[in-house]
Protein backbone atom coordinates (compact mmCIF):
# COMPACT_ATOMS: atom_id res chain seq x y z
CA UNK A 1 0.00 0.00 0.00
CA UNK A 2 1.09 3.34 -1.33
CA UNK A 3 0.46 6.66 1.35
CA UNK A 4 0.65 10.21 -0.69
CA UNK A 5 1.45 12.41 1.12
CA UNK A 6 -0.21 16.32 0.48
CA UNK A 7 2.06 18.72 0.38
CA UNK A 8 1.36 21.56 2.52
CA UNK A 9 0.07 24.95 0.75
CA UNK A 10 2.57 27.94 0.95
CA UNK A 11 0.51 30.63 -0.45
CA UNK A 12 -2.54 31.29 -2.72
CA UNK A 13 -3.20 34.51 -4.82
CA UNK A 14 -5.95 35.33 -6.96
CA UNK A 15 -4.26 37.32 -10.42
CA UNK A 16 -6.53 40.82 -9.42
CA UNK A 17 -7.63 41.60 -5.87
CA UNK A 18 -10.26 44.79 -6.79
CA UNK A 19 -12.19 44.33 -10.11
CA UNK A 20 -15.28 46.50 -11.88
CA UNK A 21 -18.23 44.43 -13.68
CA UNK A 22 -20.59 45.97 -15.65
CA UNK A 23 -24.29 44.48 -15.24
CA UNK A 24 -24.75 42.59 -17.85
CA UNK A 25 -20.31 41.29 -17.93
CA UNK A 26 -18.40 38.39 -16.41
CA UNK A 27 -14.91 37.58 -16.25
CA UNK A 28 -12.36 34.84 -15.27
CA UNK A 29 -9.62 35.35 -12.83
CA UNK A 30 -6.60 32.90 -12.46
CA UNK A 31 -5.34 32.06 -9.10
CA UNK A 32 -1.53 30.66 -8.32
CA UNK A 33 -0.72 28.61 -5.66
CA UNK A 34 3.09 27.42 -3.91
CA UNK A 35 3.73 24.61 -4.50
CA UNK A 36 2.04 25.03 -8.75
CA UNK A 37 0.37 21.02 -8.44
CA UNK A 38 -1.59 21.86 -5.17
CA UNK A 39 -4.96 21.79 -7.02
CA UNK A 40 -3.50 18.06 -7.67
CA UNK A 41 -4.31 17.39 -3.65
CA UNK A 42 -6.31 19.59 -2.61
CA UNK A 43 -10.20 20.89 -3.44
CA UNK A 44 -10.88 24.35 -4.39
CA UNK A 45 -13.92 25.79 -3.07
CA UNK A 46 -15.34 29.31 -4.46
CA UNK A 47 -17.63 31.62 -2.47
CA UNK A 48 -19.56 34.82 -2.53
CA UNK A 49 -20.32 37.63 0.00
CA UNK A 50 -23.82 38.65 -2.10
CA UNK A 51 -25.08 36.25 -4.50
CA UNK A 52 -27.55 38.87 -5.31
CA UNK A 53 -24.60 41.00 -6.90
CA UNK A 54 -22.48 38.06 -8.06
CA UNK A 55 -22.13 34.86 -8.42
CA UNK A 56 -18.87 32.95 -8.63
CA UNK A 57 -17.34 29.27 -9.14
CA UNK A 58 -14.29 27.17 -10.09
CA UNK A 59 -13.39 26.70 -14.07
CA UNK A 60 -10.96 24.99 -14.99
CA UNK A 61 -7.67 23.86 -13.53
CA UNK A 62 -6.96 27.64 -12.09
CA UNK A 63 -8.98 30.12 -12.31
CA UNK A 64 -12.57 31.16 -11.55
CA UNK A 65 -15.66 32.51 -13.14
CA UNK A 66 -17.41 35.31 -12.37
CA UNK A 67 -20.29 36.87 -13.14
CA UNK A 68 -22.84 40.02 -12.40
CA UNK A 69 -26.13 39.58 -11.43
CA UNK A 70 -28.00 42.49 -12.99
CA UNK A 71 -27.82 44.46 -9.87
CA UNK A 72 -25.61 47.37 -8.46
CA UNK A 73 -23.45 46.87 -5.80
CA UNK A 74 -20.48 44.51 -4.33
CA UNK A 75 -19.52 41.49 -3.07
CA UNK A 76 -16.03 39.71 -2.07
CA UNK A 77 -15.17 36.48 -3.82
CA UNK A 78 -13.13 33.84 -1.61
CA UNK A 79 -11.46 31.35 -3.18
CA UNK A 80 -10.46 28.47 -0.64
CA UNK A 81 -7.80 25.67 -0.86
CA UNK A 82 -7.08 23.99 2.04
CA UNK A 83 -6.25 25.78 4.91
CA UNK A 84 -5.77 28.82 2.14
CA UNK A 85 -7.72 31.65 1.28
CA UNK A 86 -7.54 34.69 -1.20
CA UNK A 87 -10.18 37.57 -1.28
CA UNK A 88 -11.21 39.52 -4.55
CA UNK A 89 -13.71 42.79 -3.99
CA UNK A 90 -16.06 43.02 -6.96
CA UNK A 91 -18.16 46.39 -7.72
CA UNK A 92 -20.89 46.24 -10.05
CA UNK A 93 -21.98 49.42 -11.89
CA UNK A 94 -24.48 50.15 -14.44
CA UNK A 95 -21.96 51.93 -16.84
CA UNK A 96 -22.87 53.91 -20.49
Amino acid sequence: RVSVRKPQIEWLELEEEEIELNFDESCSLNFVTEPNRAKDYYDVTCVTSNANVVTAKVEGYNSIYIEAQGKEGSATVTVIMGNKRTRCKVYVKKMS
